[in-house]
């Protein structure tokens, strides 16, 4: 028998939770882990063991990590819905209070989706059953307990302290309870979170974050702080997964996809793919316990086993360098001491849709370490955004690194030269870059005529796509000369000249200062504000408006200067016919002026 996973909803019973519930630990944010796969052992087993028989339709699987033993749940007709017990080698076990290995009528005719979980949390030792409209609940030995009842269950999920969440696909929520005896009962509900349309399977973490599948499809995980909220709002995990699981060790997630097995790490990147060519139909996946390296998955009558568990190569992508329209794509690999058969860079410009492929060089190999590889992408499209990602396979499958984008850089460009501050022996210089996302350096170029033959040291413009200023200061020039000077731009995709600009440097020194100045106060403040007269006279200056009752002499040295002022404390004008005092200021050898 052999059914799609949207038929199942007719068909299906509930959900069990048997003996000691699954435990799961996810850790959201926690540190990549080492990308790992389950080969397929070639093995699989029926309700009689390995190689006998059938299910008629095989719809959950878990595991108790404490004995490593596994429950199928067998979705039936008519409400003959059972679950089995196995070893961990896939042969039968008797439930203790039975006789026999299964549970008959775990749920109810035309149930709704199903899925089986086992809790290894302290206590209650209980399991619990949700068959699409109650929870029932099953002591380890297989007896019944007793049920949770007030919905549409047909998902349910312990976490490590023993918390009981339940998936009620009636009014799209998840409903937590608080065990405060054994068994668990409806007054024990403590919290719930809703807005989560189709809702059906679930499961928790350690910190009561809860993933939760349609039974259309799609992973979600909540955060346990919207326990309260009408209105949940969750992050997807895998857009096609209807059943999963966790380890609880290192926090990874198992996706059943009915064709493979998708593993994530707790921050949602994806690690490796497991039972891919091998899976039919699968609904229901299962971890096994500690050392055993398995996993379990439900294909459509029978449950495969699939380890023990084999390192894939482990991907990282993120370096690029750029030479016109080529990028030059950088990666890490670690083979894990497997043959790598195959090592690509895939992109595209659409986000996901990496259709387009350059291999890897050189080859990992099969060493245990890091190897440095490169791809050349050729004709890139200027300012078009690319995606890449490095996708790895040994002979197990095939590991992903992150999806990464850049955008095609175009030739940098450099406008709006101009120069400033000017003096006798040196210039400011300054200009607009735009190095359109490539890294961009600049020098000046500069000298007497348009051939230049000087040139600054080389500075950094960045790799932005915005424009920024830069500048450059000039110095050891020669004054009363003129000078031509252009800025040059330079990335790994192209250069670029600026305009000729051209000044003149001042002429040195009017009065022949020593130090080269044209001009010194020479006026101190030891003159208690002294204001030295200027010419008056109510017409244009000239030689006839002058007034020349306040002489200004200079000595032909520059070192000394005669002028008249307002009296200081020490005069009252009324000496020199009352217009003032003369002063005489030397120039002192270290520079300025003393007042004499």
């Amino acid at each position: 028998m052999s059914l799609p996973i949207g038929a199942r909803k007719q068909l299906l019973s509930g959900l069990v939770v048997l003996g000691m519930l699954l435990a799961v630990s996810l850790v959201w944010g926690a540190s990549a882990q080492a990308a790992l796969t389950y080969p397929s052992s070639g093995e699989s087993f029926g309700p009689e063991g390995i190689g006998a028989g059938s299910f008629p339709l095989v719809i959950g699987v878990a595991t108790r990590q404490s004995t490593g033993e596994v429950f199928v749940y067998e979705g039936g007709i008519f409400g003959d819905d059972r679950v089995y017990k196995f070893d961990a080698s896939g042969n039968p076990v008797d439930f203790s209070g039975l006789g026999k290995n299964y549970i008959e009528g775990a749920g109810v005719a035309f149930g709704g989706e199903g899925e089986i979980a086992v809790d290894d949390s302290s206590s209650p030792d209980a399991g619990y059953v949700a068959n699409n409209n109650v929870v029932g609940i099953y002591a380890a030995t297989g007896a019944f307990l007793g049920e949770l009842s007030g919905g549409e269950f047909c998902g349910v999920a312990v976490d490590p302290s023993g918390a009981v969440y339940v998936g009620d696909f009636s009014s799209e929520s998840v409903r937590k309870y608080t065990p405060s005896v054994n068994p668990v009962t409806n007054f024990d509900e403590t919290a719930s979170m809703g807005g989560m349309d189709e809702l059906c399977n679930v499961a928790a973490d350690g910190a009561g974050n809860v993933y939760a599948a349609t039974y259309t499809g799609g992973v979600r995980r909540y955060e346990s702080s919207q326990f309260g909220s009408s209105a949940a709002t969750g992050t997807l995990v895998d857009s096609a997964g209807s059943t999963m699981t966790v380890d609880p060790e290192t926090g990874d997630l198992f996706v059943d996809e009915g064709s493979q097995v998708t593993e994530f790490d707790a921050e949602g990147n994806q690690l490796g793919v497991s039972g891919k060519g091998t899976l039919s139909e699968s609904f229901g996946v299962a971890l096994g316990a500690g050392a055993s390296g398995k996993l379990y998955a439900g294909g459509s009558t029978r449950v495969d086993m699939l380890g023990p568990v084999v390192p894939l190569p482990e991907a990282s992508a993120d370096a690029l360098r750029f030479s016109g329209s080529t990028a030059l794509l950088k990666g890490s690999v670690n083979p894990g001491g497997i043959s790598v058969t195959s090592c690509q860079f895939e992109y595209g410009t659409s986000a996901g849709v990496l259709s387009s492929t350059v291999a890897c060089s050189p080859n990992p190999g099969s060493v245990n370490e890091p190897v440095e590889v490169l791809g050349a992408v050729n004709g890139l499209t200027e300012g078009t955004t690319y995606y890449y990602r490095l996708t790895v396979t040994n002979a197990y499958g095939s590991t992903q690194s992150g999806e990464r984008s850049f955008v095609d850089p175009g030739p940098p460009s450099v406008i709006n030269a101009t120069f400033s501050s000017v003096g006798s022996s040196s210039a400011i210089v300054s200009a607009t870059v735009d190095p359109d996302g490539a890294p961009t350096t600049y020098v000046v170029e500069y000298g007497t005529t348009a051939s230049y033959g000087s040139t600054t040291a080389t500075a950094n413009a960045g790799s932005s796509f915005e424009s920024l200023d830069v500048q450059a200061h000039l110095e050891g020039l020669q004054p009363n000369t003129t000078y031509h000077f252009r800025f040059v731009v330079s990335s790994p995709v192209a250069s670029a000249e600026g305009a000729d600009m051209v000044f003149s440097t001042l002429v040195l020194s009017v009065l022949g200062l020593p130090d080269a100045r044209g001009y010194e106060m020479v006026s101190p403040a030891l003159n208690e504000g002294v204001q030295a007269y200027v010419p008056t006279g109510d017409f244009p200056i000239n030689e006839e408006t002058i007034d020349t009752r306040f002489p200004v002499r200079a000595a032909a040295d520059g070192n000394a200067i005669a002028y008249v002022g307002d009296p200081n404390a020490e005069g009252n004008g009324s000496q020199g016919r009352g217009v003032g005092n003369v002063y005489l200021a030397k120039r002192s050898p270290s520079g300025g002026s003393d007042e004499v």
